[in-house]
């Protein structure tokens, strides 16, 4: 991912849920992890904890060799697996994740349909408890695509931008307001889920 657009994500991730360009110190999963930079830059702006995920060998071994040089060993681990499905075959993380990065290659994130690869995985990290209503997932993909939940799905969008050829998407657990949950508790269907 381009220093700029990285920067430009976590502007708006620290401004969001942290305080002078810095972040909670939550968990943190970075699937799809590449050389690491998402996760990395997370724990440098103050995360406590990191899950890597990568299944490429070469790239495991530059994740690897990062996370050393910059003396993060000791907050992070590395898993070498498939990122599409590794939260359905381990265990629930403890705590849960605050922050997701999901960033496939391109060309696996093209389908924003419900069948779409990143439409699926979102709703597996809420079902497997990868995430709660306080996480935070930033998917990166190309500007063309839009991830649109249908009603049916446990997650909203909060943010989309643009950057250039770019795209972020960060979703949340759908909230209920409390006007929604008065008139579901007195039979008015109103805005219920």
């Amino acid at each position: 991912m381009p220093d700029m657009l990285r920067e430009a994500i976590f502007d708006m991730l620290c401004s969001r849920v942290g305080e002078s360009g810095t972040l909670p110190p939550f968990h943190v999963a970075d699937l799809f992890a590449g050389s690491g930079s998402m996760g990395l830059e997370a724990l440098s702006r103050g995360a406590g904890y990191c899950r890597f995920l990568e299944r490429g060998g070469a790239a495991t071994k530059t994740l690897r060799a990062n996370i050393l040089s910059l003396g993060a060993e000791n907050a992070s681990d590395v898993l070498r697996a498939d990122a599409w499905t590794a939260c359905l075959s381990t265990p629930r993380p403890d705590p849960s994740f605050g922050l997701i990065f999901v960033d496939p290659p391109y060309r696996d994130a093209r389908d924003p349909s419900p069948m779409g690869r990143v439409r699926k995985l979102i709703g597996h990290l809420y079902r497997a408890a990868w995430a709660t209503e306080d996480t935070l997932i930033v998917a990166h993909h190309e500007s063309r695509v839009v991830y649109e939940p249908e009603t049916r799905d446990c997650w909203e969008v909060c943010v989309h931008r643009i950057y250039g050829s770019a795209g972020i998407t960060i979703v949340r657990k759908k909230r209920v307001d409390d006007d929604a949950l008065a008139g579901a508790e007195t039979g008015d269907p109103g805005d219920a889920l």
